[in-house]
């Protein structure tokens, strides 16, 4: 599994990175954050947030979990290690609460901050029970300008 996502790494250098919070679908860096089924936090990451195509999305994002199945606070907090460590200075999307505490950034959702000389995007969670992305008027266009900003291409 690890030998995989460092050559995903490799493949995805120069992309955004996306960061989600554990992978129901299995450990393949492939299934993080996939745009299926429908509703799922990838899909609608997808189709909501990005609104882009299947390609782009394939290619223009690195995607990963930090968990794969259950949430685990401490294996978060060591793929937080892994991936700046694979990823020395793309920027990240941290995509919900537990994420962001797993990388010990406080910080509102819909905000861009500096850490660790890189830019991150503060999301919320892009699942269908995070009540935040129907609060705020124009959520999905805000993150969608947020993500592009960071876009270096």
């Amino acid at each position: 599994y690890r030998v995989a996502e460092r050559r995903y790494a490799r493949r995805c250098e120069g992309c955004i990175v996306l960061i989600g919070e554990a992978n129901p679908y299995g450990g393949s860096p492939l299934n993080a954050l996939a745009n299926y089924p429908a509703n799922s936090a990838g899909e609608r990451l997808h189709n909501r947030v990005l609104a882009c195509s299947h390609n782009e999305y394939q290619t223009r994002y690195a995607r990963h979990n930090l968990c794969i199945g259950q949430w685990d606070g401490k294996e978060a907090q060591g793929r937080v290690y892994e991936l700046i460590t694979m990823y020395p200075s793309e920027p990240f999307v941290l995509l919900g609460a537990k994420v962001r505490k797993a990388f010990g950034l406080p910080g509102q959702d819909f905000t861009r901050v500096t850490w660790r000389d890189r830019q991150v995007v503060l999301l919320p969670h892009p699942s269908g029970l995070c009540r935040t992305w129907g609060r705020i008027d124009g959520a999905y266009a805000k993150a969608r300008d947020l993500i592009h900003a960071l876009d270096k291409r």
